[in-house]
């Protein structure tokens, strides 16, 4: 066989084209990559075809949630399912004839969001029921959706929500005002004639009507709650005046003879206020040596005495001198102190002498620890709810169409020629790759051209 003699230029340059091209992917031309691939079609988008319907004339939109006549709510869902159980309830009947029978037969999506609201919240669709049948106000019917002829539920999507946490069940507060309005119809006898002495009926009075009463609140406290009440003055008024007869004594309480003139008689106001004063210190006395108020709990805030009297100078009612007097003139008395020694004449005048106490007391609350909270405090939850939206339509005339075709993928791997024999491996085959009938539709089909890169052919 005849020897073929390569120089060594050529050899070199054989082998530097080789070198270039054995690690460039759009060739494929090395020996070691040469091999028979089938060719593979992946889809790489859904087709759809979406039919959306216009709307001409009124319309309502109806949320769902609780408001006005519309209380549904998640607490209802046993109930609802037994409604919705129930055939003679009327529920599932309105329901179909008032929404689903007018959800269009095209329209899957509020088909599937009615079926999702009626397994998981059915509250939802009965809110919208009863605002369509009664309104929000509960009384006034929904008529733009009442008599819509197509239904569309639209779901919009999650929104947080915080659902106010339970304050609990505290102790119970135990709050006790004691308020002390009332007097005898008679307070006359509080004071003798022409002093201002406490008398037995005024300590009585004290005791019965106003230390006996909180002593038996701090009783009660201490049962219940086992504390002492605190109290504290609120208001303490007295209203003090004398009648208009003379009064017989000097400032300094020393006697006047009858019959006789003293300027230093002690006038109206005088007697008025000493009597006030009395009044106050015992009642002070009393309630500070029994625990009740503390010492510093009187201050001349809380503390008003009135000495003026009706007439303004410490004394009310008619002058009895002057009454008298007529009556002497009369011949009914023969002198003006048979006139004073009659008690039919001088009692009438007993109703303006007076020390009026009005007392009102407070007490700072106790909390009853006894009784336990109910329930206990919990935080507020933020929660996603889920936001809907019914669209009631009158009119549905209008039909809008929509569709897109698949996508695919077409990768076709090429299939190369045996390996040449003698000198021929030397030169790399540059040829097209053979391709097969149904590659050559396609390309007269979308135009591809030639395939130059197997890697990248598809569409």
């Amino acid at each position: 066989m005849k020897k073929f003699l390569v120089t060594e230029e050529e050899k070199q340059r054989i082998l530097g084209l080789y070198e270039g091209i054995k690690n460039d992917p759009t060739t494929r031309t090395t020996f070691s990559e040469q091999k028979s691939l089938i060719p593979s079609i992946k889809r790489t988008r859904k087709g759809n075809i979406g039919i959306t319907k216009t709307t001409t004339g009124g319309d309502a939109t109806i949320s769902g949630d609780v408001k006005g006549s519309q209380s549904w709510g998640p607490q209802d869902k046993a109930e609802i399912n037994g409604y919705l159980k129930d055939e003679n309830s009327g529920w599932s009947k309105d329901l179909n004839n008032d929404i689903y029978s007018k959800i269009k037969w095209w329209d899957s999506d509020s088909k599937k969001n009615y079926k999702k609201l009626l397994n998981r919240e059915p509250w939802v669709l009965f809110n919208v029921l009863d605002e369509i049948k009664y309104g929000e106000s509960g009384s006034d019917p929904d008529a733009n959706a009442a008599k819509a002829q197509r239904v569309v539920i639209i779901d919009k999507g999650k929104s947080k929500e915080v659902i106010p946490g339970n304050p609990g069940t505290p102790g119970e507060t135990w709050k006790v005002t004691y308020d002390r309005q009332t007097n005898p119809a008679d307070t006359s006898n509080f004071f003798a004639n022409n002093s201002w002495a406490i008398s037995d009926t005024f300590k009585n009075y004290v005791n019965d009507e106003i230390i006996n009463p909180l002593k038996d609140i701090v009783t009660e406290a201490e049962v219940r709650v086992g504390q002492r009440p605190q109290f504290y003055i609120e208001d303490f008024n007295i209203d003090s005046s004398v009648s208009r007869f003379r009064n017989t004594i000097t400032n300094s309480g020393e006697p006047i003879a009858p019959g006789t003139e003293n300027p230093d008689r002690m006038s109206f106001e005088t007697l008025a206020e000493k009597r006030a004063q009395s009044a106050l210190n015992y009642i002070k006395s009393q309630l500070i040596s029994e625990g009740l108020i503390p010492q510093d709990g009187f201050t001349d805030s809380n503390i008003v005495i009135n000495s003026k009297g009706g007439n303004g100078d410490g004394s009310s009612g008619p002058d009895p001198y002057v009454e008298g007097n007529k009556l002497v003139k009369s011949g009914k008395y023969k002198t003006l102190g048979d006139a004073f020694k009659d008690s039919s004449f001088t009692n009438p005048y007993g109703q303006y002498r007076y020390t009026k106490i009005k007392l009102k007391i407070g007490m700072i609350p106790l909390v009853d620890e006894t009784k336990k909270p109910k329930t206990p405090p919990t935080p507020d939850k933020i929660v996603d709810k889920q936001n809907w939206e019914f669209k009631f339509f009158w009119k549905d005339t209008d039909y809008d169409f929509s569709f897109s075709l698949p996508k695919f993928s077409i990768k076709q791997k090429a299939k190369y020629p045996k390996k040449p024999k003698g000198v021929g491996w030397l030169k790399p085959n540059t040829e097209d790759c053979k391709v097969t009938w149904w590659e050559r539709f396609l390309q007269k089909a979308f135009n591809y051209g030639k395939y130059d890169n197997p890697a990248s052919r598809g569409f």
